[in-house]
């Protein structure tokens, strides 16, 4: 029997995302219910758009999809940069005793 190899299960992985992507795309632009699917998504991101205006976190309404992401992409890096940091734990300190079972 052959032995496996990485190239063979990145193939696996490979496959199989590409089957879901096109079972996605599929059921997105194939179907009747597909183009419902799209139309609810355009009124949910809509929806976000203006309570985001709304809460002051973008300045228009008229924002792509994708300009969107990236402005919330960096408020959220803010945000996290804002955090305070955490110290290190001090090397070659001892954490006392430790449970050894019964």
């Amino acid at each position: 029997m052959a032995k496996k190899t990485a190239d063979d299960s990145s193939y696996a992985s490979g496959f199989a995302v590409g089957i879901v992507a096109g079972l996605v795309g599929y059921l997105l632009f194939g179907t009747e219910k597909g183009s419902e699917l799209r139309v609810s998504f355009r009124k949910k991101i809509d929806e976000v758009k203006s309570r985001l205006y709304e809460e002051g976190l973008i300045e228009s309404t008229d924002i792509s999809l994708p300009e969107l992401i990236t402005v919330l992409q960096e408020q959220a890096q803010a945000i996290v940069d804002g955090l305070p940091k955490k110290k290190p734990a001090a090397e070659g300190k001892k954490r006392g005793k430790r449970f050894k079972g019964v």
